[in-house]
């Protein structure tokens, strides 16, 4: 296994940068390219009005998805909200050029999922304890930049 370079985007998905992401508009997204996945990821809670409405076996907010892309030896971080006791699917799907690996911790910095195999189709399954933000990793182990998307449901 490579060494893994440090963060480079921390992107925390709660109520009130829902609405301070949709204020941004198209030019202030442009400008800000890590913040478009963090509005597609939000795109399902704009859609359904509030964080209240999400059904039972699904993030706070209902499925979100995005696309994005990680650089050669680098890492995306994103934060979710996840409810406790309540499975959680994540899948992250990249082009194919590299090896992607899926990391999920806790709020206390816990691995309580991850796949590693040598591809960079990566699924976990997770049923949190509790209700709480949750650090999502993906690590590309490849060269060059992997094109993927990503989906919570």
């Amino acid at each position: 296994m490579l060494p893994c370079a440090p963060f480079k985007t921390v992107v925390t998905l709660t109520a009130s940068s829902v609405g301070n992401m949709i204020r941004l508009g198209a030019a202030a997204l442009r400008r800000a390219p890590r913040k478009r996945m963090a509005v597609a990821l939000l795109a399902g809670l704009a859609g359904a009005g509030a964080l209240a409405g999400a059904s039972l076996a699904q993030p706070v907010g209902g499925p979100k998805g995005g696309n994005d892309r990680v650089m050669a030896f680098d890492t995306d971080v994103f934060r979710v909200s996840l409810r406790g006791g309540e499975v959680t699917r994540i899948i992250v799907d990249g082009d194919g050029d590299t090896d992607l690996d899926l990391f999920v911790y806790d709020e206390n910095g816990n691995l309580i999922a991850s796949d590693e195999d040598e591809t960079d189709y990566c699924v976990c399954r997770v049923t949190p304890k509790w209700s709480g933000t949750f650090r999502i990793e993906i690590r590309n182990y490849g060269g060059v930049y992997n094109r993927y998307r990503i989906d919570l449901d």
